[in-house]
């Protein structure tokens, strides 16, 4: 677009496998794909991107670790570009959604072009379906099973996958999965597992398990470190506190802050050569107190006000 009028425009429809992506993986690979298709024009300059995924614009913002591994790859095919992806609601984005309803049915019929964007298309699918996120994950594959089964059985995580699949909206958030809504641009599925990042969501049924094996007895921090490189859920940080406070083996020889040992003053031999003051207030009035060090006679004084020169 410029000056608010399309000069080009290109469409393709997802494969099998792209169909089950994540609604923010479908919404990126729509970025890359007009990224490199026009790459005679976005190449070298600064690009607006409009999406009508707000989940979008926040998860390209933050750090690259922090997306899933197949939004990493993405994201590092863009990185030639110099983007700027901004959220724009669906119902102002009358143009592309003209376009993208009133596409060219070509049939069978492939001229060199659409070669060439096949085989763009055939790339990238490869790149992104050579990601297994399991393999990045410090669980087994046993345990990542029982997840995965774990999952297909919580009524909430669910409900999650349908919101993580379809896309998330605003209005009309159930309160068992709010809790989710803050990192919504993070979550992907794949093996049955939903992701976050690099760790993976725990179903509630496994969770007390998972926590018996976080906890080995190495303290607070060092269950918690360990809990953050591989999962997740709700309230995970409180909870493994909670739990490690009541562990007796844990208290009993955990490191403890060293108390100051008493540092006594040296005793002057006479009075007046070492003196100690201090601010206080009573009654709404303010006061300096002298003490002498050697006898411990102190004398007060009223103040009008807490000013050096006073």
């Amino acid at each position: 677009m410029q000056n608010n009028q399309p000069i080009a425009y290109a469409s393709r429809a997802l494969t099998k496998t792209e169909q089950n992506y994540a609604q923010i993986e479908k919404e990126l690979l729509a970025v890359i794909y007009g990224m490199e298709k026009f790459h005679q024009y976005t190449h070298g300059r600064n690009v607006f991107v409009e999406s009508d995924h707000k989940p979008l614009e926040i998860i390209y913002k933050k750090p690259l670790f922090q997306a899933p591994k197949r939004l990493q790859r993405m994201l590092l095919r863009l990185q030639r570009y110099t983007i700027e992806i901004n959220y724009k609601p669906g119902r102002y984005m009358y143009i592309a959604d003209t376009l993208s309803r009133a596409y060219l049915n070509n049939g069978n019929n492939k001229s060199e072009k659409q070669d060439e964007i096949c085989h763009v298309r055939s790339d990238i699918e490869m790149e992104l379906e050579n990601i297994n996120m399991g393999d990045y994950l410090a669980i087994s594959a046993k345990r990542q099973k029982d997840i995965a089964d774990a999952t297909m059985k919580d009524p909430i995580l669910l409900k999650l996958i349908d919101k993580v699949a379809k896309g998330w909206t605003e209005i009309n958030i159930q309160q068992d999965i709010a809790p989710y809504y803050h990192i919504r641009d993070e979550l992907s599925i794949q093996g049955g597992i939903i992701f976050k990042g690099d760790r993976c969501v725990i179903p509630k049924c496994m969770r007390t398990e998972i926590l018996e094996q976080i906890h080995t007895h190495i303290g607070i921090e060092g269950c918690l470190k360990r809990a953050r490189e591989c999962v997740y859920w709700p309230r995970m940080n409180s909870e493994i506190r909670d739990y490690i406070s009541k562990c007796e083996t844990c208290q009993s020889y955990g490191m403890k802050q060293q108390k100051e040992s008493l540092v006594s003053h040296v005793i002057p031999d006479r009075p007046w050569v070492k003196v100690g003051t201090d601010l206080f207030s009573l009654n709404d009035h303010d006061y300096l107190i002298t003490v002498d060090y050697f006898s411990s006679y102190f004398e007060i004084d009223r103040l009008g006000d807490t000013t050096s020169k006073q």
